[in-house]
Order: structure tokens, then sequence, then C-alpha cells
């Protein structure tokens, strides 16, 4: 009996293996012997792209853990909650300048159009 893909083949069983049963594949239930793909299998679509970005992500966030691993062994949970209360402050802040500026001016751009 032949290997099959059932996410890349053509749907249906060769003819030589429609006696057998293959995975993947279930028999009529009203009697025919024609097999069909199972409705429930997951089908292959990603693109490149897409695993790029699953790859891209899967880097900054292993990154993201280690850094802050090391962080938490270096200067233990306090100073580590103080530093992301302060970082978060500078962001929240920043963010609300920009809101603020764009209400103001409301010209088409990003942050350098209100720099000068």
């Amino acid at each position: 009996m032949a290997v099959h893909d059932i996410e890349k083949g053509p749907g249906r069983a060769p003819q030589e293996d429609a006696g057998q049963k293959a995975p993947g594949f279930v028999t009529d239930p009203l009697g025919s012997n024609t097999p069909f793909v199972n409705a429930d299998k997951l089908a292959r679509n990603l693109s490149a792209r897409q695993v790029q970005m699953i790859a891209i992500g899967g880097t900054i966030g292993t990154g993201l853990f280690l850094g802050t691993g090391k962080a938490l062994a270096t200067g233990g949970p306090a100073s580590m909650l103080i530093a992301y209360a302060i970082c978060g402050g500078i962001v929240f802040v920043t963010m609300l300048s920009l809101g603020e500026m764009a209400s103001f001016i409301p010209v088409a751009g990003s942050f350098c159009t209100f720099a000068g």
C-alpha cells in the first residue's frame, strides 16, 4: 500500500487502494467503495512570510525572556518592578504627549513630523 499525503493529495485515494483503508480516508457509510477525505483535517496553508514572522516572534520572545531572567537574577524582583514602572511611565507620558500633539496639529505623518 502506498503512503499518501492527505493534505497535499487530490482528495481521493488511487483506485488500486480503493479496497484498503488508508489513514485519513473513510468509506462511505451508504455502501459505495469510493473513499473520501475527512473534513476535520487541517490543511497546510502557511506562506513563507507567515513562517518567517513566527520565527522572528519566537526569537524576540526568547530574547525577552532570557534578558528578563538575567535582570531578575542580578537585581531582584523589587528592582525589576521599579524599572518596569519607570519605563512604563515614560512610554505612557510619551504617548500622551503624542496624542496631544496629534489633536492640536492634525497632519499626516509619524512622530518625526512633530519634531520639526
